[in-house]
């Protein structure tokens, strides 16, 4: 009797070991139709990409308006919310667009009361109402949405354009405008609150794949960081609307600031007084080689850097630790979403549903490989994806290789990757209410993941 006691607990043991913990497992964007766009005038569309795009009318106005008087200013700006999207992996990308008469500008700088926000993108030809233009995109993310939703409530704004040329607009929201200019350039204000209203943001949570696309699509990593103003002055006196010292200024301050970079090694020698081209790419060289973003202008941030008052802060690796999976892996999961199709981070590799009529349920996370060969993650784990406790669908698992080029489904041992999990389900059952649960299975041992709703 006491070996059959014995026996049971030890099986009992055995299966609370093997059956872990249901895992919540969150929704990391809301549903988004972008048929629900094409009311608006602007609304494109590539068939075969999925690619998307979109602005609201009130933007459309203002650029009308903006290119019917772009040849009556020398410089001339508006700025609005773009939404860049794809149909087929469901990642919208907000971008702030800057439409320009100038010359190409790849940096803007905003200040909202006092805060200041720096933000670097992509200039590129562009038409607005037909006429020929620059435009600089700019991905934003959740944190920057809140910088342009209390810039779009703000009453008065400094924003400067950064590049080979630097313009400066001073917005103050008014009944009455002295000329067409004014007018144009403080709608922006407004323009981007039908865009910022279109999604619900705070349910969208993948920013990080929006970044990575991005990067693979301009080779340009976005970069961006917030100021808060009335920094102590010092031997470099910076102006009092965005604290910064851009081209074009002159002075005793631009010749301390060349002295700085001078003797950072930056500059290899001062001239006159003058912020000109060699001073503005002296200014450029300095702030990449210390990871702040690339506008051309000082300010408090590089000067402080430039004497050692400063040494801006490493990005460390994120920390990472998955459930345990006896001596086979180690894996997380962290979110879940649908989509008609999923790619990898760089978008060089693709999964699609095979019927048009499905959609693919897609959950991502990481995976470490702990066995001490190769593990072959079709082999070696298995997935299903359950409705409602009976309807079943099998569940593929791959993983990334390559910097995120392509999928694969094989790790070295110790080798770490993106984990991505999938299965085809009817897009009617996606859109009504059901649960659903995720089950991993590795060997004896299973992960079970309840799915959050929307």
């Amino acid at each position: 009797m006491k070996k059959i006691i014995a026996l049971f607990a030890a099986l009992v043991l055995l299966a609370a070991s093997c059956a872990l913990a249901e895992t919540s497992l969150p929704a990391a964007m809301p549903e988004i139709d972008p048929e629900d766009f094409e009311k608006y005038a602007s609304f494109a569309m590539d068939e075969s990409t999925g690619a998307w795009s979109v602005r609201s009318i009130e933007a459309d106005a203002a650029l009308e308006r903006f290119a019917a008087n772009a040849s009556s200013y020398t410089n001339l700006a508006y700025f609005t919310l773009e939404l860049n999207g794809n149909a087929r992996t469901g990642l919208v990308v907000p971008t702030l667009a800057v439409y320009s008469n100038r010359a190409s500008f790849d940096a803007i700088s905003i200040r909202i009361g006092d805060t200041r926000h720096d933000f670097t993108g992509v200039s590129t030809e562009a038409a607005a109402g037909g006429v020929a233009c620059r435009k600089l995109a700019v991905p934003m993310d959740a944190e920057d949405l809140k910088t342009l939703r209390a810039l779009s409530d703000a009453d008065s704004a400094v924003v400067r354009l950064h590049g080979d040329n630097v313009y400066t607009l001073k917005l103050t929201r008014r009944e009455r405008y002295s000329n067409a200019k004014e007018q144009i350039e403080t709608s922006s204000l407004t323009g981007m609150r039908t865009m910022l209203d279109a999604v619900d943001w705070s349910k969208y949570d993948l920013w990080d794949l929006n970044e990575a696309v991005w990067i693979a699509q301009t080779g340009v990593r976005p970069q961006r960081q917030t100021v808060q103003l009335g920094s102590a002055e010092g031997d470099v006196r910076l102006s009092a609307d965005l604290e910064m010292l851009s081209r074009g200024e002159s002075g005793s301050s631009v010749t301390a600031l060349q002295k700085l970079l001078v003797s950072a090694g930056f500059l290899q020698t001062v001239g006159d007084s003058s912020f000109g081209r060699s001073v503005q790419q002296a200014v450029r060289r300095a702030q990449q080689f210390y990871g702040l973003p690339v506008t051309g202008s000082a300010d408090r941030t590089l000067i402080d850097c430039l004497t050692g008052a400063a040494v801006p802060a490493e990005a460390e690796d994120a920390e990472w630790s998955g459930e345990v999976l006896g001596e086979t892996a180690e894996l997380s999961l962290d979110r879940w979403w649908c989509a008609p199709s999923v790619q990898t981070a760089k978008g060089g590799s693709e999964r699609s549903a095979m019927n048009s009529d499905n959609l693919l349920w897609i959950a991502d996370g990481r995976i470490r490989c702990l066995s001490a060969e190769e593990l072959d993650l079709y082999r070696n784990i298995s997935g299903k994806l359950i409705c409602d406790g009976k309807y079943e669908y099998a569940a593929a698992i791959v993983c990334e290789s390559d910097g995120g080029a392509q999928f694969a489904s094989s790790l070295l041992p110790l080798e770490e990757a993106r984990l991505v999990v999938y299965a085809e389900v009817p897009a009617a059952a996606r859109r009504a209410p059901h649960e659903w649960t995720l089950h991993l299975q590795i060997g004896e041992s299973e992960l079970s993941f309840s799915v959050d709703a929307e």
